[in-house]
């Protein structure tokens, strides 16, 4: 049925080429959260499907076609699924029931990465075709419970196993290994170009966020020490990153720039004029899940306001604010379609 409703309006040329984003609800005890199309320029809003009860963890696949998600079962045991934009076609890629979980897409959409675990066993690395087939251990050893990176070109997907590793996409086989902080790696994000890994890692004080090199050399820090960054997303053309940070209990969303340059511990710029930190929101609520239009010309976000949660739309300089949906949004981050 939607794909039916979407072919007629692409045809009347009533949805614009760019400018849809796919946002979720927050699902209730009885029922899930519901998946929602908005086009942006022509504020027209569209409902998709209802995810199933116990959908703890979604991903909207880089092409825009397939929703993967993680449900979970009354015994706490997981499956990951994928299942197309109208909510039909449901495929089972993890196979039996047990612990399966932090699904990531290939940036063709044909393949997810994600972290599983059979019974009595260690959690571990894995990769399947998007149809089920093709399951895959790519992983050897423990490895942490966090959403793996996929490089851009898909030949290569970042993980953190104690430290940060980059395996062979397709054979599993080390690419490098490194431990620049002595542990703690969260949120591991490839820039667009592929010349950049960037991490979250704590200093003892606060979440700091870090780029290294594509051969994992070169660490930087791209956040001063009074921000706690929780999370981020790179901008299209790989210049900025957007982030969500903490400060006295507040979060707000920010743009650093990819050539910051801070000391390590997070005290000063080593080189003053390399480094551009704008704060985009002063609200006291909470401001959060930062996404790019596919131009770089929109941040969409997340934000507590007015005693529920709604979509915002801000431009990458702090201006246009503007609410797209008030008040039922949930805890997903927001998708922009290609």
């Amino acid at each position: 049925m939607f794909v039916a409703v979407i072919g007629a309006l692409l045809a009347a040329d009533i949805l614009p080429a760019t400018g849809k984003i796919v946002f979720f609800t927050t699902p209730a005890r009885a029922r899930g959260g519901k998946t929602y199309l908005v086009d942006v320029d022509r504020e027209f809003r569209h409902y998709l499907f209802t995810l199933p009860l116990g959908v703890s963890r979604v991903a909207l696949s880089p092409d825009g076609r397939r929703v993967a998600f993680v449900a979970e079962r009354f015994d706490e045991t997981t499956r990951l699924y994928t299942t197309d934009l109208g909510g039909r076609h449901a495929v089972n890629v993890s196979g039996s029931w047990g612990y399966n979980d932090f699904p990531a897409w290939s940036p063709d959409s044909r393949r997810l990465a994600f972290i599983a675990a059979a019974e009595g066993d260690f959690p571990n690395l894995y990769a399947v075709n998007a149809d089920g087939a093709g399951l895959q251990r790519l992983s050897d050893q423990p490895v942490s419970f966090q959403t793996p990176a996929w490089s851009p070109d898909g030949s290569r997907i970042a993980f953190v196993a104690g430290d940060i590793q980059v395996v062979d996409a397709a054979s599993g086989s080390l690419r490098w290994r490194v431990n620049p902080l002595r542990g703690g790696y969260n949120n591991l994000a490839w820039s667009p170009d592929g010349r950049w890994l960037a991490f979250t890692a704590f200093d003892g004080f606060a979440l700091g966020l870090y780029i290294l090199d594509a051969d994992g050399g070169n660490l930087r820090r791209l956040t001063p020490d009074r921000l706690d960054v929780r999370r981020y997303a790179w901008s299209p053309d790989g210049r900025r990153l957007a982030l969500t940070a903490l400060q006295s209990d507040n979060a707000d969303v920010y743009v650093a720039d990819a050539a910051c340059d801070f000391t390590l511990d997070g005290a000063a710029a080593r080189s003053p004029g390399r480094c551009g930190l704008h704060r985009l929101t002063h609200h006291a609520g909470f401001d959060w899940l930062p996404a790019w239009a596919p131009d770089g010309a929109w941040i969409a976000f997340i934000s507590y306001r007015e005693r529920g949660a709604q979509l915002n739309l801000i431009q990458p300089d702090g201006s246009g604010l503007r609410r797209l949906v008030g008040q039922d949004v949930g805890d997903i981050q927001p998708v922009w379609l290609p």
